[in-house]
Order: C-alpha cells, then structure tokens, then sequence
C-alpha cells in the first residue's frame, strides 16, 4: 500500500519562515542601523565654532580626521566640567563621555591641515594638537547591504511559489 503523501518536498522549511517574518527580519535591522548608527552626544560643529570656542581656548585634547573627511573633536576632560560643554559631556547612563565630542566636515585634508597650522600659530610646541587619521566603516550598513537583498530574495521566492502572505 502506498503512502499518500501530499506535501512538496521543501514545504516544511518554507512554512518555518511565512512572509510576515521576512518584513519583521528587515525592520530589525533596519532598527539596529538607526539605534547604533547614530550617536546623540556627538554634535555638529564648524571650522569657526571649533577654531574660536575650542582651539583658540585650549579646551582640545585631539583631533582625528575620519575617512578625509570629517573631523571629530575630543574635548580635555577637565574643560568638559566647563558650562561651555554641557551639551556633550554626558555620556550614557551619566557616564563622562570619552568622546568625541564635536565633529564638522572638511572638503580637503591639506587645507583643514593649513587652517590648523595658522591657527596654532602662537601655540607653544607642547600646545599643538595633536591629529591622527582615522578609516571607519559602518558594520551594520554593510549587515544591511547584503542582508536586505538576500531577505527580499527568500521572499519573492515564497510567493513565487504559490505561499502569499
């Protein structure tokens, strides 16, 4: 006698992962990008806001140029204290923030580099900041690069094969 078996093979797996999950699967991470991609205590700064109200006030400790083409400002701990820098000296769960504290886009290294130079001009040796150069990239942008298309894959997969949501 043999054995009426109606189902596809494959159909078990399929029934794992019904539509809805894939949508619930890509609002995680789409939420995951937002909550880590940004960073509240981090704020946005000029070249004259840094210049006039930072460096000229030796309220900085370093510099960091991120990808050519921002910079990120690290207040010294000490100034932090400072009514001045309220805004950005707590960190979560009232931690002090290690920083940064400040950032602002450059158009080019070499001229933010001149700028700088000018600026620390009357600086004594032992003043000058110091700047280091700094490559990052975003793990849960890429997560999300690669993860979206094979999400969206899997999906038109399963109502191509007669499941709709």
């Amino acid at each position: 006698m043999a054995e009426n078996n109606s189902e596809k093979p494959g159909r078990k797996f399929r029934n794992l992962f019904p539509g809805w999950m894939y949508f619930v699967a890509l609002f995680v991470l789409i939420g995951l990008f937002v909550y880590y991609g940004k960073n509240e205590t981090i704020k946005s700064s000029t070249w004259s806001e840094f210049n006039q109200k930072m460096l000229q006030t030796h309220s900085v400790e370093k510099i960091s140029i991120v990808n050519n083409e921002e910079v990120w400002v690290y207040i010294k701990k000490d100034k932090l204290k400072e009514k001045t820098f309220n805004e950005v000296s707590e960190g979560p769960l009232g931690t002090t923030n290690p920083g940064p504290h400040y950032f602002f886009l450059i158009g080019s290294v070499d001229i933010f580099i001149k700028q700088l130079d000018v600026a620390q001009a009357n600086f004594l040796e032992n003043e000058k900041i110091p700047v280091d150069y700094v490559k990052k990239s975003n793990p849960i942008g890429n997560i999300l690069s690669w993860s979206i298309p094979i999400l969206f894959c899997l999906y038109t997969a399963d109502l191509f094969s007669g499941r709709a949501m």
